[in-house]
């Protein structure tokens, strides 16, 4: 893209663009220079633009390293697309906003660590000291260690297993299931379960109906057979799509609805004993 094209793309677009003419790659190069790039496994650039900073990371980066690069512009985007021809590289088409979101669903697949996932929220939160990362991490993966349960879930897991039915676990998560079990074992609910479909080991999360059908087959039950617990509009979608029963508990917000809604985690003993 020529300095013209570059202009007009800024002043067609001024308040999404941050210049109104392309870096220089001298200034994108001291400007990569002090960062640790050569050791990188995740970079995140936001607002690439004409790719001029995208470059000098791609210069810099290991053979190993992805670069997501978050641009609102669709001009750019295509230009950044059709112009730099790197596997690493993936060119996003969505502001600077939606990369915790990312993140959050890159790492429940498994395309990036946890640890890789929460260092780089940290840096998009504005936190580079080194040591203030490292601290950070460690304190983001002890903090998900604190599980606290609602109230009657061990009593209602042990009462449903008592009526007979399987019991499995759907969960878009980046830690192990082991983790899970170890956080489980608190309550003496770890031996209760048929079936678990754990997104970061199958490299597949909700609302992806395989995710559901791999929590359902050891089960031996059909889609049909099955009810489906959630608090979110897209994964109880996605089960109804299936053909499963759905039943909200803990709903993110009134406007998610379901065939039943249990306001408490007790309710679903009764629920489960009207559906059976």
């Amino acid at each position: 893209m020529s300095k013209a094209a570059f202009v007009q793309e800024a002043l067609a677009d001024f308040h999404t663009t941050a210049s109104v003419a392309p870096s220089s790659r001298y200034l994108a190069r001291a400007m990569v220079k002090p960062l640790d790039v050569a050791k990188a496994k995740i970079i995140v650039e936001f607002g690439p633009g004409t790719g001029v900073m995208t470059r000098e990371l791609l210069a810099a980066a290991p053979a190993d390293a992805r670069i997501l690069a978050f641009e609102i512009n669709p001009r750019f985007v295509d230009f950044l697309r059709a112009e730099i021809d790197d596997p690493r590289l993936e060119v996003l088409g969505a502001g600077a906003e939606t990369a915790a979101v990312e993140l959050q669903r890159r790492a429940y697949v498994a395309e990036i660590t946890k640890e890789e996932h929460h260092e780089e929220l940290l840096k998009h939160l504005g936190i580079s000291d080194p040591q203030a990362i490292a601290e950070g991490v460690t304190a983001m993966n002890d903090v998900q260690g604190e599980v606290i349960f609602f109230d009657g879930v061990a009593e209602t897991l042990h009462r449903l297993k008592a009526l007979g039915l399987s019991l499995a676990i759907v969960t878009n998560t980046f830690n192990s299931t082991e983790d899970k079990l170890d956080w489980f074992s608190r309550i003496g609910i770890e031996g209760l379960w048929d079936g678990i479909a754990n997104s970061c080991e199958l490299k597949i999360s909700k609302p992806d109906p395989k995710i559901y059908l791999a929590a359902l087959e050891p089960t031996g039950a059909t889609a049909a057979e099955a009810a489906f617990v959630g608090h979110a509009a897209y994964e109880l979608e996605a089960a109804k799509a299936l053909g499963m029963t759905t039943i909200t508990f803990n709903r993110d917000s009134p406007d998610v609805t379901a065939d039943h809604v249990a306001n408490r985690f007790e309710e679903l003993a009764e629920i489960a004993g009207v559906l059976s």
